[in-house]
């Protein structure tokens, strides 16, 4: 005991008051990666969180060990994750109804313009691009408009993931019983023990390997329902270069939810 306090007591010597130490972190089941500053004050009594613009961080006292703040960490993950949602910022500047834009669509940069129509409805033209048709008028044109974007992003992605589901799944034996596809605001996908998946909407703006992953991924959780050797063999089967898929998530994955965001909210 008294060589743990005065370990303690030397730790405590080293920090300066207001030290920042390496933050803890975690990945998420699409490989997406959160961190978490430690910050130690001389005055801080608790631990405590604060998320706003400049990220999330743990407020701790001096002695605390780092063990009890990983732990700390753990069990505030969910209410991290919402409030880093709340403080995410768009990619750019806001959507204007009437202002041609561009959007990703299945990796690609696609131009995005609008026409004055009602009803509205959208369509992806034979040049690759995507036509908006909104009441420019309207006061709520870009709200109408973020609606039936919304509604054609989904059907799009369903008709990828059934073929995901007639290629892919076959691979590794495993199908999902029932399929949603909506915007999450930090998973990319889950399944439920039943085969009931949901799946981001956002994978659709990202290649179609990625979503295609991201769907094995989720399917393979019906053979094993943790991330051990054995599930990790069974996504092998279908994408041998998974750790890729993975490693763009976490490169490219905020940006990918932040445009979705940016487009449908």
């Amino acid at each position: 005991m008294l060589a743990r306090l005065r370990q303690f007591a030397n730790r405590s010597a080293a920090l300066p008051p207001d030290a920042v130490e390496p933050a803890c972190a975690w990945l998420d089941e699409g490989g997406l990666r959160h961190e978490v500053a430690i910050r130690r004050h001389a005055q801080s009594r608790r631990l405590r969180l604060i998320v706003d613009d400049a990220g999330a961080r743990v407020i701790a006292p001096m002695r605390a060990s780092a063990t009890s703040i990983e732990r700390f960490v753990t069990e505030h993950r969910r209410w991290i994750l919402r409030q880093l949602e709340r403080h995410a910022r768009p990619r750019s500047n806001p959507v204007v109804a009437g202002v041609d834009d561009w959007l990703t669509l299945r990796g690609e940069r696609t131009s995005v313009r609008w026409i004055d129509r009602s009803p509205p409805w959208v369509h992806l033209g034979a040049d690759g691009a995507i036509a908006i048709g909104a009441p420019l008028s309207s006061p709520k044109a870009r709200s109408i408009a973020a609606r039936v974007l919304c509604t054609w992003l989904v059907a799009e992605a369903t008709r990828d993931i059934a073929r995901c589901n007639n290629s892919a799944l076959a691979r590794v034996d495993a199908r999902a019983t029932r399929v949603t596809i909506r915007p999450l605001r930090t998973l990319w996908g889950s399944i439920s023990v039943d085969g009931s998946m949901r799946i981001d909407l956002a994978l659709l703006l990202a290649p179609p390997r990625i979503l295609d992953y991201v769907v094995v991924h989720e399917a393979c959780h019906r053979h094993e329902r943790n991330h051990g050797p054995r599930f990790w063999a069974h996504v092998a089967r279908a994408h041998p270069d998974y750790r890729d898929h993975r490693a763009w998530l976490r490169e490219h994955g905020p940006a990918l939810k932040s445009e979705l965001q940016r487009w449908v909210s």
